[in-house]
């Protein structure tokens, strides 16, 4: 990485052609570009095992998931806001779910379900020859009313650039979708500081 870095922190860069350029002129790194193909759709193929983390991510920065996390039947996943002192670890089990994909092949009862449990693994590894290719999501909607309002609005872009896809003008919606998100980040930073500032002054 930081042999690449010799040569486009020297450069002004604006699309990911130019990127790509010049990341390939070093002697030392060779640059595969990735294309949609090589992606697949995993959340998919887990979703039929596992449930989400639904209002899980958002809170929580810390997380830890690793040898010796199942309990029972189920993973235990570790959670935590922050590494503060009084942002405690809060455990959360990722439920396996009770009719989960493969779980019909076992005999009922709890002596099926050790076992269909215990070979999850070996069946997740070979339905992946039943992966489907995912479709790119484009630009993250906020890296995109960035680049539009304060790269090409603002005139830093060249104009044999000012057409690539990176400057594509955002939708109202996707404009207001970014301003609520500000206000969120705004609120939780505000969240941290105070408590930083509260931990600080006890310390005293």
């Amino acid at each position: 990485f930081n042999t690449l870095k010799e040569g486009y922190h020297k450069e002004n860069i604006f699309t990911m052609d130019q990127l790509h350029s010049i990341l390939s002129k070093s002697n030392r790194v060779t640059v595969l570009e990735a294309e949609e193909a090589d992606f697949f759709d995993y959340g998919k193929l887990f979703e039929q095992f596992y449930s989400d983390l639904a209002g899980k991510i958002k809170q929580n920065h810390i997380f830890h998931c690793g040898d010796g996390s199942t309990v029972g039947n189920q993973i235990e996943i570790h959670l935590r806001q922050s590494g503060l002192d009084e942002d405690q670890v809060v455990k959360h089990k990722m439920m396996i779910k009770r009719r989960f994909l493969t779980r019909e092949d076992y005999p009922n009862g709890a002596a099926g379900l050790r076992q269909a449990v215990a070979k999850r693994g070996e069946a997740i590894l070979k339905l992946q020859q039943l992966l489907e290719p995912m479709k790119a999501p484009g630009i993250n909607v906020y890296k995109k009313v960035e680049l539009y309002t304060k790269y090409l609005c603002s005139g830093i872009v060249p104009s044999e650039a000012k057409d690539d896809v990176l400057y594509q003008q955002p939708t109202p919606e996707e404009m207001a979708a970014v301003k609520a998100e500000k206000k969120e980040r705004k609120i939780f930073r505000d969240d941290i500081n105070q408590k930083k500032a509260k931990l600080s002054a006890e310390r005293k």
